[in-house]
């Protein structure tokens, strides 16, 4: 209910199934929420559903709602995720880059393109860069705690470790249960051989998120 509350609800004046649901997640997609797949999950379309219909209404629908400028902000950092994600499953760091780049030109205030650089530059070990691209970020955006998180790691990434356990202990204090800060302190106590507080730091940051 609280995602239909935000993006609302399947749009039927598109009168094609397949379509609504393509347009649901792109709505989903322009308030900065993530696509996922449940491999356990199987939907059964009904005898009389409309499940492919025309693309008219869909194409018609999208284009109305590029030419509303807040709307064209969205798209344009849409545009720039899917852009980079589609480079970088092609294995082209470089090009995904400079489609987050491109992004940010177009959408100078839209945090998500700035965190997905910064991620994207860490996974390069372009610890500065990416240090830089969050230096750019709007200053509101730079108090998040998923920008914090990501600056522990350029710090560290770049030998500043007591800077980086510092932005780490910042984190947790805003939010204890942070798996990135704490995953942080166990890299920085297992680097100084103290192996009981490392192990100790890398438990609770699996506690607090299993997947990681």
């Amino acid at each position: 209910s609280a995602l239909t509350g935000k993006v609302g609800l399947f749009d039927v004046s598109l009168e094609s199934d397949f379509f609504a649901v393509e347009d649901f997640c792109r709505r989903t997609r322009l308030e900065g929420l993530n696509i996922l797949i449940a491999a356990d999950v199987f939907v059964q379309w009904s005898s009389d559903a409309v499940v492919h219909g025309s693309r008219s209404l869909f194409d018609e629908k999208w284009r109305a709602m590029a030419a509303q400028s807040s709307f064209n902000v969205k798209l344009h950092t849409l545009n720039a995720l899917e852009q980079a994600a589609d480079f970088y499953d092609k294995d082209q760091p470089d090009k995904a880059i400079k489609a987050l780049m491109d992004g940010i030109t177009r959408a100078p205030d839209e945090k998500a393109i700035y965190l997905y650089l910064a991620e994207s530059l860490l996974d390069s070990r372009r610890y500065q860069d990416a240090l830089d691209a969050i230096d750019s970020m709007p200053d509101e955006a730079k108090k998040d705690i998923k920008t914090l998180e990501l600056v522990c790691f350029c710090k560290e990434g770049l030998g500043l470790d007591e800077e980086a356990q510092a932005q780490a202990d910042r984190v947790l204090k805003m939010n204890s249960c942070s798996s990135l800060a704490l995953n942080l302190m166990g890299i920085l106590a297992h680097k100084k051989g103290d192996t009981v507080s490392a192990e100790s730091f890398f438990t609770r940051a699996i506690e607090a998120d299993p997947g990681y």
